[in-house]
């Protein structure tokens, strides 16, 4: 296994819902991957979930989470690591100004601690 970047700036590309975006992020000069990434130590409603109420919330929590990271806007990912299902980075994430983006969802109660 190839050991992953410390840190990583990348570009927001889309949301998928309240703990996966998508990024294009720039991992050697002139060489970009786009690549799906779960925000490491939280858990959002799912989407797709069986209760009415956990939907109602995912909604509100990939809200928050396009609001916080708007399209085209830079992030900073930290402590990069393979999902256990593949496909996907799993990643601390800062935005560029600062804020702790796992923390802010989890102080706003649209997301858990997840470990």
């Amino acid at each position: 296994m190839i050991p992953l970047p410390s840190v990583i700036f990348a570009l927001v590309l889309s949301i998928y819902d309240g703990d996966t975006f998508t990024v294009r992020a720039a991992i050697w000069p002139r060489h970009t991957v786009e690549i799906a990434i779960r925000i490491a130590g939280i858990d959002a409603p799912e989407l797709h979930g069986k209760c009415p109420r956990e939907k109602k919330l995912a909604i509100k929590a990939k809200a928050a989470l396009t609001r916080i990271l708007p399209i085209n806007t830079m992030v900073e990912l930290r402590s990069l690591e393979e999902d256990k299902y593949g496909g996907r980075i799993v990643a601390s994430l800062r935005t560029i100004t600062g804020l702790d983006v796992a923390w802010h969802l989890l102080k706003i109660c649209l997301a858990h601690s997840y470990h």
